[in-house]
């Protein structure tokens, strides 16, 4: 039996990898010209690992930034470096 590669038609998933991540700092912006706040939480230590990968997050490397809007939308950005 011959495997399926994913289409855009017909997608396959596999499982990558789990990320475990510590975040101890938190910054936050209230009240920005444009409305709402923003906040950031800074990745501190962390590992991910899976079938075929594993390794440690590269500490004081990236976060999770949030834009809060004045509607009360939540708009995320998160990186790292792994």
């Amino acid at each position: 039996m011959q495997e399926q590669f994913s289409t855009m038609e017909s997608p396959r998933l596999e499982f990558a990898m789990e990320v475990r991540l510590r975040f101890t700092r938190v910054q936050t912006l209230p009240d920005v010209p444009t409305g709402g706040m923003r906040s950031a939480v800074y990745v501190d230590s962390g590992e991910f690992f899976g079938p075929k990968l594993k390794g440690k997050a590269v500490p004081n490397s990236g976060g999770d930034y949030a834009y809060f809007r004045p509607d009360d939308t939540a708009v995320f950005d998160a990186r790292y470096m792994l």
